[in-house]
This record gives structure tokens, C-alpha cells and sequence, in this order.
């Protein structure tokens, strides 16, 4: 017997597309999305950490929903094991920007190699 069948789920119960309105009103849900909200009015920065599977993704999916769509523009940006130039490819994506381009007589932009995953620091800049 699947727990899906045990519990009476009718849906995948713990799936990335789960629908917003389908959360679990946790306290935690309700509080962690609360402070994300605050710092967001007072114009600070906001950062939630855990391990993989903690939950951190749901309270700002959560938060999100009470964003004006026209006053914000929200862009998931995953933290995967690539370098921090592929976050920052991400997050220039999600705002539909292109990267850095040269001007002109300038050189080619370079990612400092500290940024760069193992496959790309092959590469000559």
C-alpha cells in the first residue's frame, strides 16, 4: 500500500509544482514568510539557508502570492552546484537582461575564477 492510498492523498503531497493555495498553514509557513515580507518594505536584504528539502522555497513561494505583480517581479534563482556565474546568468535571465557585453575597445569581461565550476575554469577567458 502506497502512503498516498494510507493517508487519503488525492495528489502528490510533496511535489516542487504544488499549488500555493494547496500549502499546509504551518505557524512556520505564516511566520518565515512574515519576515520576508518585512524586509522586503523596509528595502532590506533577505536570505533563507537550510538543507536541501528544509522547506525553503515554500514561504517564499508563500510570500510572493501577497506581491503586487505590477510593483514586483519575483525571479527564483536556484543555488545548484555550478559557479556563481551561472547565479548570476539566472538571475539575468529573470529579468530579462543579457549579460555584460564589452564596449567597444574594452576587453572581454572576465568571471574571476573563484566563480567559475571546475568545467569552466578549462576555459581562457
Amino acid at each position: 500500500m502506497s502512503y498516498k492510498t494510507f493517508f487519503g492523498f488525492q495528489k502528490e503531497p510533496f511535489s516542487q509544482d504544488i499549488r500555493v493555495e494547496d500549502f499546509y498553514p504551518l505557524p512556520g509557513l505564516q511566520a518565515a514568510s512574515e519576515r520576508f515580507l518585512y524586509a522586503l518594505n523596509l528595502g532590506a536584504a533577505s536570505i533563507i539557508t537550510g538543507d536541501v528539502g528544509s522547506g525553503k522555497s515554500t514561504p517564499l513561494r508563500y510570500a510572493a502570492t501577497k506581491l503586487h505583480p505590477f510593483q514586483y517581479k519575483v525571479v527564483s534563482v536556484v543555488a545548484s552546484t555550478d559557479s556563481m556565474a551561472d547565479i548570476l546568468r539566472q538571475i539575468c535571465n529573470g529579468f530579462d537582461v543579457d549579460g555584460p557585453t564589452p564596449l567597444p575597445g574594452l576587453p572581454k569581461p572576465c568571471v574571476p575564477p573563484s566563480w567559475k565550476s571546475p568545467r569552466e575554469s578549462r576555459s581562457p577567458c
